[in-house]
């Protein structure tokens, strides 16, 4: 996968986040949050081909980038699961280890219990592989994987040269 800019990660990013705020308030845990369960809708060819028109009808300065012409849409809510109003009690969290492993929260695999916080985890794996063009805890072995992320293994950051300070923080 390539990096993208930082303003395009950060439109992306926002638009799952929006997403996520209204799956979480209907008291949803998505539970398999990864680039394959995101779809976009693109208008007008995407790529910052399409130009926006006045009410005029001329054509209005400006290009738009491809995530501004997208919509964003979360798929496969299979693994979803509805919990109670989120007060954090240990009755209220799952214990199921599912999810994609590269992108499964520490607490899955540890079977602490889990709840919303985990598709949180999962957009911040996301928001690196969009900046970096790699996953952060990747390594050629699952069970060396798994270690790599319930053990709080520094992430390996590729590409830094092309993000700003800002980028490398978030």
């Amino acid at each position: 996968m390539h990096w993208l800019y930082i303003s395009d990660a950060a439109q992306l990013v926002r638009s799952i986040l929006t997403d996520l705020v209204y799956i979480h308030s209907v008291d949803v845990v998505h539970r398999d949050l990864k680039p394959e369960n995101l779809l976009f809708r693109s208008f007008g060819g995407g790529g910052g081909a399409a130009r926006a028109r006045r009410r005029d009808g001329k054509e209005a300065s400006g290009r738009r980038t491809s995530a501004e012409d997208a919509d964003l849409i979360i798929t496969d809510f299979g693994l979803a699961q509805v919990v109670s109003n989120g007060a954090g009690k240990e009755s209220d969290l799952l214990t199921e280890i599912c999810g994609t492993q590269r992108y499964m929260a520490p607490e899955i695999f540890k079977k602490t219990g889990h709840g919303k916080p985990v598709d949180v985890w999962a957009i911040g794996v996301i928001t690196y592989l969009l900046l970096s063009g790699n996953s952060p805890f990747a390594r050629e072995d699952s069970d060396v994987e798994e270690k790599a992320i319930t053990s709080g293994a520094e992430a390996r950051m590729l590409l830094t040269s092309y993000l700003s300070k800002v980028g490398i923080q978030i």
